[in-house]
């Protein structure tokens, strides 16, 4: 899988996450697998905004996350994209918090 991580700028002040990662979760929602990413921000003084990810595993997931702690503490309205397996294609939704972040079902 290939993809790139964006965050999306937005006013001041600025937003940084920290330990993003990529997560593979099975169809029970157990964690398969996952990929350190780093840290992002909003200011780019400060980390990327955006980064190119390339993962490989010998998994299938059922879902695809990009997780950070830090996107549920903050104060502005964050959200993620994820991915669910569906028909053998990865369909885009988007988490807007940490308890729904297998909300695509």
């Amino acid at each position: 899988m290939s993809g790139q991580l964006n965050v999306e700028r937005g006013a001041s002040p600025h937003e940084t996450y920290h330990d993003v990662q990529v997560v593979l979760y099975d169809a029970n929602k157990e964690r398969i697998e996952s990929f350190p990413v780093g840290t992002l921000s909003t200011d780019p003084a400060v980390a990327p905004g955006k980064i190119a990810v390339n993962i490989t595993t010998e998994a299938t997931p059922t879902y695809v996350l990009v997780e950070s702690p830090d996107f549920w503490k903050t104060k502005k309205g964050t959200y993620s994209r994820a991915y669910m397996r569906s028909d053998g294609r990865f369909e885009p939704y988007l988490i807007k918090s940490q308890e729904e972040k297998f909300s695509a079902e």
